[in-house]
């Protein structure tokens, strides 16, 4: 048994492992080391804390909120420039042609609705002259009968007139044989509202619509 081996067994003196084990345990109890690691764990915490807390939070917009505008700053109330004048302007001359077109087009059909009636009102008495040619009040109380809101409109007017093969031109005497013709005219007046048909028919243009018929035997 060698020297190193008889120390070992001495009784009462520990070993070598045991020693080394003391003096670790020795070192871990030290105040110098153990503070040390404590303020390791602490730092390291506090960086786990905050790497939390900054996973957790909502990162702030960088951009910043829009501040709102006063309606009464300095500023808001611009004062009208030539483009607004020249925006009232179009839009007048566009008002104007609008107006004019669609007036024009109430009077046009005004117009042809009257020829539509004063056709009707002739047809009607045209009928009646052919049997009774010679009744001039007749004929006319039957184109008044045909449409009464007709007799109502502005120059308003029934005349009846008769003409024979050898005579070209109508005559008001009532000595016509049968084969002759009868002729009634009806006429009235449109008022116009648009200027514009104005200018080109005439402010009250009358409208006539005649019709001729052949006098029955």
């Amino acid at each position: 048994m060698g020297l190193a081996h008889r120390r070992a067994c001495v009784p009462g003196r520990p070993l070598a492992a045991d020693r080394n084990r003391d003096a670790l345990l020795v070192g871990a109890a030290s105040p110098v080391r153990r503070s040390r690691w404590t303020e390791a764990g602490e730092a390291e915490a506090v960086a786990l804390r905050s790497t939390d807390r900054a996973e957790r939070r909502p990162r702030a917009s960088r951009v910043a909120p829009a501040r709102p505008v006063h309606p009464h700053a300095p500023g808001m109330h611009r004062r009208p420039g030539p483009e607004r004048g020249a925006a009232l302007v179009e839009f007048a001359f566009i008002a104007l042609m609008l107006s004019t077109l669609i007036f024009t087009t109430i009077d046009y059909g005004r117009f042809a609705q009257l020829q539509n009636r004063l056709s009707n009102a002739a047809r009607e008495g045209s009928a009646y002259a052919q049997l009774q040619p010679c009744d001039t009040d007749g004929i006319k109380d039957r184109v008044g009968g045909q449409d009464p809101e007709l007799t109502k409109v502005q120059g308003y007017d029934v005349d009846v007139t008769y003409r024979d093969d050898s005579d070209s031109d109508p005559s008001d005497a009532c000595d016509q044989s049968p084969g002759d013709r009868v002729i009634v005219e009806v006429t009235a007046q449109v008022a116009m509202i648009s200027p514009f048909a104005a200018a080109i028919v005439g402010d009250d243009p009358a409208v006539t619509r005649r019709v001729e018929a052949v006098i029955q035997g």
